[in-house]
């Protein structure tokens, strides 16, 4: 739009008594909304109204959430990666783009944080969506931070307006509604840790989350309250859908701690999510039950039938039943019964079992069958035996239960 016939309707809009500084611009194109698409349709440089050089440059800003593999410190993906396109396609409709415009045409560049895109196209007064090809090597993505959460990935996109009109002269405004980056893909797979039985988060910390860090694979630590491991599945699925929707993602890995196995299988066997789960790692995960388990509700069921004789038992029958009812879903009665009902897991599933008689000063478990990694067999980690990848780990330190994530 010319800035002469500009100056003639605005000056009709204000005898007609309408705001011109309350009027903006509609494109009636929506913007993408999927998960693998970033969008700003808010903020500096959009639906500006008509908008001419001296009102410019137009600065947007697009934030990028999305964790799609490691980067350096600026979100700069590292190198070329397998399945990661060369280029993604950058969407903005913009207005009244007199592109084919007399005597001097209209011409808008676009540049993506400092490097250049190419010119606007357009016709006059209407909207009309642009698309250019960004390289990747230009998109700051989410990277990851200490903690292991994911820092969204700051992208300027910058319109310069009228470059074509001579200095002190503005022939041409437009106006661009929203900006949005689509089909950007994930390549890498964060990773989420479930503790075991009377653990914390923290266990992780020494090694496996330095080590992600390191790499620039986010992670999240599960914390998980008291409770049977069927209650523990819902506290999984809660975590993975905070940080796919925070991340963006579709997929993650699990690594896990003995109980923390067993809740991870609860999760994948009512797992409604579309969030795909692409390998799952249970360390020293009692798969077919724990004797230990079992000699304490045993125990249990002894002493309360004495207690009904001599009284002087209940204190010790209490006790374990207090002990009893922490481990009742680790027994391996209820894991016979649990794994019957269970189906085939349908994951890249791998256990590594410690194999070790030294996790005691030396003094065997008599109440786990060897080998063992003092608490949980071997042949209990691998009691679903095909449906997962077997690791024997036969180390007299590392070999140990509390030691086969460190």
């Amino acid at each position: 739009m010319s800035n002469s016939i500009t100056k003639v309707a605005l000056l009709l809009l204000y005898i007609a008594g309408i705001s011109v500084l309350a009027q903006t611009y509609s494109s009636g194109f929506e913007a993408p909304s999927g998960r693998d698409a970033a969008v700003s349709n808010t903020g500096p440089g959009l639906d500006t109204g008509c908008t001419y050089r001296s009102g410019g440059p137009l600065e947007i800003d697009l934030i990028i959430p999305h964790y799609v593999a490691p980067t350096n410190e600026n979100g700069y993906l590292l190198g070329s990666l397998q399945g990661m396109p060369e280029v993604l396609s950058l969407s903005m409709p913009v207005y009244d783009i007199d592109y084919d415009g007399t005597p001097i045409p209209e011409k808008d560049y676009v540049y993506f944080n400092d490097n250049p895109l190419g010119f606007l196209i357009g016709s006059n007064d209407n909207w009309v969506v642009n698309q250019f090809s960004v390289p990747i090597s230009w998109i700051k993505f989410g990277r990851v931070g200490p903690s292991g959460d994911v820092i969204p990935g700051e992208n300027k996109i910058v319109v310069y307006i009228d470059t074509a009109s001579p200095v002190g002269v503005e022939n041409w405004c437009m106006s661009v509604d929203w900006v949005a980056l689509i089909k950007i893909p994930q390549i890498y797979s964060p990773v989420v840790f479930a503790h075991g039985l009377g653990s914390k988060p923290d266990i992780w910390d020494n090694l496996w989350t330095r080590k992600l860090y390191d790499i620039g694979i986010p992670w999240v630590s599960i914390r998980f309250p008291t409770g049977n491991f069927p209650s523990w599945a819902p506290v999984i699925a809660s975590h993975i859908q905070d940080v796919s929707e925070r991340w963006r993602l579709e997929k993650i890995n699990i690594v896990s701690h003995s109980k923390g196995g067993l809740a991870s299988r609860a999760y994948l066997r009512h797992q409604s999510s579309q969030i795909e789960v692409e390998k799952l790692l249970m360390l020293g995960t009692p798969n077919g039950g724990s004797e230990i388990a079992d000699f304490v509700c045993r125990s249990y069921y002894t002493a309360n039938f004495v207690a009904r004789f001599f009284r002087n038992i209940a204190p010790a029958a209490l006790g374990l039943g207090l002990g009893c009812r922490t481990v009742q879903d680790l027994t391996t009665w209820n894991m016979r019964e649990y794994n019957s009902l269970s189906n085939p897991l349908n994951v890249d599933a791998s256990v590594l079992a410690g194999s070790t008689d030294q996790c005691f000063y030396g003094i065997p478990n008599i109440l786990v069958p060897t080998p063992s990694d003092g608490v949980v067999s071997v042949a209990s980690a691998f009691a679903l035996g095909s449906q997962t990848s077997n690791h024997e780990y036969p180390d007299s330190v590392y070999g140990c239960h509390d030691m086969l994530y460190k």
